[in-house]
């Protein structure tokens, strides 16, 4: 299939591919959305994530950003 034949390449590794590690994602999506943006949709990939908020007046898109990635 798709994933397996990117997890196989060099194209990065593929954490997302495991459900708990994708969980820990989604719940981190989600626990900001309606407090510093609005979470329109978002994918997770084996590995890496697209995500289509609204920003929130009171936050900058590199505050969110640095928030998910820690």
């Amino acid at each position: 299939d798709w994933s397996s034949d990117v997890c196989s390449s060099d194209l990065g590794d593929c954490l997302l591919k495991k459900a708990s590690n994708r969980k820990i994602v989604e719940d981190a999506l989600l626990f900001f959305d309606g407090k510093r943006y609005e979470l329109i949709a978002s994918v997770v990939m084996p590995n890496h994530v697209h995500m289509l908020i609204k920003l929130n007046e009171r936050h900058k898109l590199i505050e969110i950003m640095r928030s998910l990635k820690s």
